[in-house]
C-alpha cells in the first residue's frame, strides 16, 4: 500500500491483511495475488496506516479483524464491516488519541471473584504488538489463577506455560471497559508453539516491570486482544470501539 489514499465518508475500502500460507501476513488489495512477506514488511505497513494514515486522515473510520488460525485478517477504510463482527459495540474515548489509549475499569475473571488492575487503568491498542502486555505483578498474578506455570525461558517479558491438555477448561478473561465485559476466550489467550518435538501452550498475558502510565498501571492490547474482538477506529469522535468478531 502507497502513495496517497483518498476515500468518502459513505464508502469502504477493504484490503485483506496476510494470506494462508504466510505467518507473517501483510497488508494487501483484495483483489491482489499473494506476495512475499516478512515480519518487517507487516511492521512497516500496519504502522503507517494506524499512524500516518490515522492522523491525516482524522475525519475517516477504520475497522480491524485480526484473523484466527489460518485465517487472513481484514482492514477497512471509512468504516466497519458487519461480516466480521456480532453485536453492538461498546466504545471508550480515547485518552491519548495519537496512540489509540483509553481506560480500562478493571480486568477480572469468574464475573468479578478476581479482580485485577482494580481502580482502572490506561490501556493501548496495539495492532503491531502480538501479545497482552502489562505490569508484572499484575500479570503474574492473572497468570496464576489461570493455573499457568513460569517458564524459564530467557526472554525480555515474563512468560507462563499452561498444561495443554487443559486449555479448553480454562475461564474467559474479562475486560470491563465503560462499564460493559468483554469476554476474551483460551482459544484467543493461549498461543499454542511446537518446541523441540512437543507442543507447548503459553500464555499471552506477558508481564513487565515498571510498565505503568503516570500513576496507573499500562496495558497493551496486541493482536490477541484483535482476533477476540472487532476494533472500530473512530479518529472524527476521538474514540475506540470493540465488539465480538467473527471468524
Amino acid at each position: 500500500m502507497s502513495g496517497n489514499m483518498e476515500m468518502q465518508h459513505q464508502d469502504r475500502t477493504e484490503c485483506g491483511i496476510g494470506d494462508n500460507n504466510s505467518s507473517s501476513p501483510m497488508v494487501e488489495p483484495q483483489s491482489s495475488p499473494p506476495q512475499p512477506s516478512s515480519a518487517s514488511h507487516l511492521h512497516n505497513t500496519t504502522s503507517r496506516v494506524f499512524t500516518r494514515y490515522g492522523r491525516e486522515l482524522m475525519p475517516f473510520l477504520i475497522g480491524y479483524r485480526v484473523g484466527r488460525g489460518n485465517r487472513p485478517s481484514y482492514l477497512t477504510l471509512g468504516g466497519a464491516n458487519p461480516d466480521f463482527f456480532t453485536g453492538d459495540f461498546t466504545f471508550a474515548n480515547l485518552t491519548v488519541p495519537l496512540k489509540w489509549k483509553f481506560r480500562i475499569d478493571r480486568i477480572q475473571l469468574f464475573n468479578g471473584e478476581y479482580t485485577f488492575s482494580d481502580g482502572g487503568c490506561q490501556a493501548e491498542i496495539k495492532p503491531t504488538s502480538p501479545m497482552l502486555v502489562g505490569p508484572y505483578a499484575e500479570v503474574d498474578r492473572l497468570n496464576a489463577k489461570l493455573g499457568a506455570q513460569k517458564s524459564s525461558a530467557p526472554t525480555p517479558y515474563v512468560m507462563y506455560e499452561f498444561d495443554c491438555s487443559n486449555v479448553d477448561n480454562l475461564p474467559d478473561v474479562e475486560f470491563i471497559i465503560n462499564g460493559e465485559t468483554l469476554s476474551l476466550s483460551s482459544k484467543d489467550y493461549v498461543v499454542k508453539r511446537f518446541h523441540e518435538g512437543s507442543m507447548v501452550c503459553l500464555s499471552a498475558f506477558r508481564g513487565r516491570k515498571d510498565f505503568t502510565e503516570g500513576s496507573e498501571s499500562l496495558w497493551t492490547l496486541g493482536q490477541v486482544f484483535m482476533r477476540g474482538f472487532y476494533t472500530h477506529f473512530d479518529k472524527a469522535n476521538s474514540r475506540i470501539g470493540f465488539a465480538k468478531a467473527k471468524h
